[in-house]
């Protein structure tokens, strides 16, 4: 069953709009009039905001949050990615996505962050997972001679589970192809002592450090010299230890292997055996970014933020051979699921990891 929303039934004091199982809906506005979604489940709840860019705003399970911290304490009405900053999930693209060089025209990370969408609907349904609510929304960016696409971005959560699917489906209305770039970008909660498990291979030719600095940052010597110590020895990075030189920001490109359904699998430990965990397809995304973040003033951890290129820009990832063809009205479509994990969760995935690395790694004998 669909349910259409319209920007009339969200007010400034939170209302609930439906409940069904152990699901409670309730509509919102920030102070800056952004409208909200609040979805709870039996394990905790999201906040969406279905009207731009169907950010997740928040995510909490198990009575914590699990996104970064930010400066940005609410959501404000905006287009430009870093004057809203603060959402556990927002999605990059989908023309232009990355951090624009010199040469390059377009705004950081693309327009779909903040797109302010044309429609929003929440629907009820079941599945052999369980019974779950979804939100999704329409977009549709026309720019004559370039682009005429609908971006249609959506988040499911189940009843029982403490994680979200988030996915984003996109049509080419044109009789012609169109290039795209594409980054699913989750910022959880920074975690100190945690440990790093994923399904790849942590050296130098696997784990891929950016060692340039994006014009909007300055950075410490500290920090790019760490950055160069961790391309030659990416596994420094595994442990959050104190001190380590995150600020402004440790940027990598990391090649997933994946288990026998496609699936690539990234989580940071806690030291109580709970993690934080993302897990996506390389058959979707052929890149996938890791981004932390430790300042005096925000801290993020970009566990795993699956692309179609890397970050570098446009005109960069063109030359690398990273710019993607949309053909002539036809779609893509991607996926990721992304939450938290409790400590019998967690060793099963460790367990999987294991596997995925047995069978693709070759020990010396």
């Amino acid at each position: 069953m669909i349910y259409n929303l319209f920007k009339e039934i969200f007010k400034d004091n939170e209302r609930i709009l439906m409940n069904w199982g152990s699901f409670e809906v309730s509509t919102f506005c920030y102070k800056s009039g952004i409208q909200a979604l609040r979805v709870k489940n039996s394990k905790g709840e999201i906040v969406i905001l279905p009207f731009q860019g169907m950010q997740i705003w928040e995510a909490k399970f198990f009575g914590r949050s699990i996104k970064m911290n930010a400066m940005l304490k609410e959501p404000v009405q905006s287009l430009d990615y870093l004057t809203s900053f603060g959402a556990f999930f927002v999605h990059c693209g989908f023309t232009r996505m990355g951090v624009p060089g010199k040469k390059d025209s377009h705004i950081l990370h693309g327009e779909l962050h903040h797109a302010p969408m044309d429609s929003a609907s929440l629907s009820v349904g079941e599945d052999e997972r369980g019974k779950y609510i979804a939100v999704s929304g329409n977009y549709r960016y026309t720019i004559a001679f370039s682009y005429d696409c609908t971006e249609t971005p959506a988040v499911k959560l189940y009843e029982d589970e403490s994680k979200v699917v988030v996915s984003l489906n996109v049509q080419n209305h044109k009789n012609t192809p169109m290039e795209y770039m594409y980054m699913a970008h989750s910022n959880f909660c920074y975690i100190p002592n945690s440990k790093f498990i994923y399904s790849a291979i942590a050296t130098k030719e696997n784990v891929h450090v950016r060692t340039s600095i994006p014009d909007h940052m300055s950075a410490s010597t500290e920090n790019i010299e760490f950055a160069n110590v961790l391309g030659e020895n990416p596994e420094k990075h595994h442990v959050l230890e104190d001190g380590l030189p995150y600020d402004p920001e440790i940027v990598m490109d990391i090649d997933y292997l994946v288990d026998g359904d496609g699936f690539a699998h990234s989580m940071l430990v806690h030291p109580n055996n709970n993690a934080w965990y993302l897990k996506h397809r390389t058959d979707q995304f052929d890149h996938c970014i890791r981004w932390l973040c430790n300042t005096p003033d925000q801290q993020s951890i970009g566990l795993a933020l699956p692309a179609t290129a890397g970050v570098e820009g446009y005109y960069t990832e063109n030359a690398k051979g990273n710019i993607k063809i949309l053909a002539a009205n036809s779609n893509a479509y991607f996926e990721v699921e992304a939450g938290m994990l409790l400590p019998d969760e967690t060793k099963e995935i460790i367990k999987i990891i294991d596997e995925i690395i047995k069978k693709n790694y070759f020990f010396p004998v």
